[in-house]
């Protein structure tokens, strides 16, 4: 998605002639008819028509302020970050991977939309424009730190942030998010290399804000949040942080069954997380461990 189509949407929450929205396009009608088609394909019937109305938008479109956003940053003592908010992306990581050379440690990318975002095993991330938060973070971190634990420590951080505006959600191995529902509300995908002799970490979060929270406001609450369990790895390791993560997983105690490239391999219940991240499912008299890059789970 281009930047004109971006463009269009925010003028169609106040003009409804296509006309005018093409006047101040520069482009013809016809393009502007394309990218409303173009969006509607991306979020189904995001923009009607009526013979009354003309074309409009048929839910309220929450843009970044990013002024808001650094007051309360400031607010919170996190104006060390590095703010970069994007019109559109293919995808937040994808963007921060490709600029590495140019971003600095604490470096927080954000997209008022990501036309291909990508979660673990290669699948697909979608979220709503200007309503859905896609954002990740960039750090550098020392070699001999643990990075493979990350997902599961930023799966607490997502999990302390939501219950802050009251709203019950668990965690699902390793670091997925879900309401009492059992919906998926945020996903993580963390990518890493060496740089300078230095391990850089790429955090990339989708969270589905579904009780539609001001999204400036929820940005700068889960900056702080991710911040905080951050240095609590780098400064007390994973002890504490295991212990949240197991009091707040949805299937702790609970029959799981693991699977690897969509074959199921073992069913068993899930009696314990490793300090190392390894999950520990009993099935009949043996314990199974089982490494959260190679496996997925799911539970009853």
């Amino acid at each position: 998605m281009n930047n004109k189509m971006i463009s269009c949407l925010r003028l169609l929450q106040f003009k409804s002639n296509i006309f005018q929205i093409a006047k101040e396009l520069e482009c013809s009608w016809l393009n502007v008819l394309e990218y409303i088609g173009i969006l509607n394909s991306i979020e189904e019937d995001l923009i009607s028509r009526s013979s009354y109305l003309g074309y409009y938008v048929t839910r309220k479109l929450d843009w970044i302020d990013e002024n808001k956003l650094n007051r309360k940053l400031n607010s919170l003592k996190l104006n060390f970050y590095i703010i970069k908010i994007l019109t559109t992306t293919a995808s937040t990581n994808t963007y921060v991977l490709n600029n590495l050379e140019s971003l600095n440690n604490n470096s927080v990318v954000i997209a008022e939309h990501q036309s291909d975002g990508r979660g673990r095993n290669n699948k697909n991330w979608y979220s709503r424009i200007a309503a859905d938060i896609t954002i990740s973070f960039l750090y550098f971190i020392k070699l001999e730190i643990n990075y493979e634990l990350l997902p599961m420590v930023v799966a607490v951080g997502i999990n302390r942030l939501l219950k802050f505006y009251k709203i019950k959600n668990f965690i699902k191995w390793p670091n997925d998010i879900y309401t009492k529902l059992n919906e998926k509300v945020a996903g993580i995908l963390i990518e890493s290399g060496k740089k300078d002799g230095k391990r850089y970490i790429v955090i990339g979060i989708g969270l589905d804000n579904n009780e539609n929270i001001n999204r400036s406001e929820l940005l700068a609450n889960l900056i702080f949040y991710i911040d905080q369990v951050i240095n609590e790895y780098l400064n007390q390791g994973f002890v504490k942080l295991r212990r949240e993560w197991l009091d707040n997983c949805i299937h702790y105690k609970k029959m799981v069954y693991i699977y690897k490239e969509n074959e199921l391999i073992e069913q068993g219940v899930n009696i314990d997380l490793k300090l190392n991240g390894d999950l520990v499912v009993k099935s009949k008299d043996k314990l199974n461990y089982y490494i959260n890059s190679s496996y997925s789970l799911k539970y009853k």
